[in-house]
């Protein structure tokens, strides 16, 4: 895995949702408040909060085998959890193949996952 330069930002366009939330991600990025990560041709973007590592979105087919890279930087940076936010119901099943466990539905109608370390 490595950290992707931000003009490749436009290869999760398509997960950010819509315009508002890659504007705001890219905001994110630009102040070093997220990180944009590669691997093997699939683009996360990571935010630490308070209450753990948050996947703020992820593109490509790859996502599966970044899973466990994101868990063991977790497992460094010593949070309790990992957060995911998706609109994606299919991606449910992915999940829970991790421990992923559903929390809510937010108020812009993102599932909300999480998987406590």
């Amino acid at each position: 895995m490595r950290i992707a330069h931000s003009s490749e930002l436009e290869n999760i366009k398509t997960a950010a949702g819509n315009l508002n939330d890659y504007a705001d991600i890219q905001r994110q990025i630009e102040l070093s408040q997220a990180l944009l990560v590669e691997f093997q041709n699939c683009y996360c973007v990571l935010r630490l909060d308070n209450d753990g590592l948050c996947v703020v979105c992820a593109e490509g087919k790859n996502l599966l085998k970044m899973a466990p890279h994101i868990v063991r930087i977790a497992r460094k940076l010593k949070t309790p959890s990992i957060v995911y936010h998706t609109k994606r119901k299919a991606l449910a099943r992915h999940l829970r193949a991790y421990n992923f466990n559903y929390e809510m539905t937010d108020t812009n109608g993102h599932f909300v996952y999480r998987m406590v370390l």
